[in-house]
């Protein structure tokens, strides 16, 4: 069974203000090829997947005027470092017609929520993992945990 991740893109649209003093819209960058989202077959990291281990990463990349991504930067971490480099990767997968101002090609930022769920079902971890891959975090198991945020990263234990 196949499953994906939804991933939600956040999008702004930028303007420039020329030599002359007038202000040039930038056309936003459009997706192509495969739908920018992560394939938890493709880049769900494989060691993780028996402990359980979830999270959101939040990550601003750029698009270049190839339409590549580059330049990542990690704004939230999930708090597993496998999750966030597998965020890394997915993107770098991800290509656009780049974004255009006056027909040429320029270079924008972007940012993206990823979501790395196995699915709907309670998570238990049959297996330790390797408790330097993951930043310990509050769970429900904890009392004082703050359970608001509507996300877990199991970190064992």
């Amino acid at each position: 069974m196949k499953k994906k991740l939804v991933v939600a893109v956040l999008l702004f649209t930028a303007t420039y203000t020329n030599s002359l003093g007038d202000s040039v819209p930038i056309v936003p960058p459009s997706g192509t090829g495969a739908p920018h989202s992560c394939d938890v077959t493709q880049y769900y990291p494989k060691n993780l997947i028996p402990a359980c281990v979830q999270g959101t990463v939040e990550i601003k990349f750029r698009i270049g005027v190839s339409g590549l991504t580059n330049d990542f930067e990690i704004s939230r971490s999930s708090g597993s470092r496998g999750l966030d480099d597998a965020t890394k990767a997915c993107i770098a997968d991800w290509h656009y017609n780049p974004a255009t101002q006056n027909g040429i090609s320029v270079e924008v930022s972007r940012a993206a929520r990823i979501n790395w769920s196995l699915g709907g079902r309670a998570c238990v971890p049959t297996v330790p993992h390797n408790p330097e891959d993951c930043v310990p975090q509050k769970t429900p198991d904890d009392p004082n945990a703050d359970t608001s945020q509507n996300e877990l990263v199991h970190c064992g234990g």
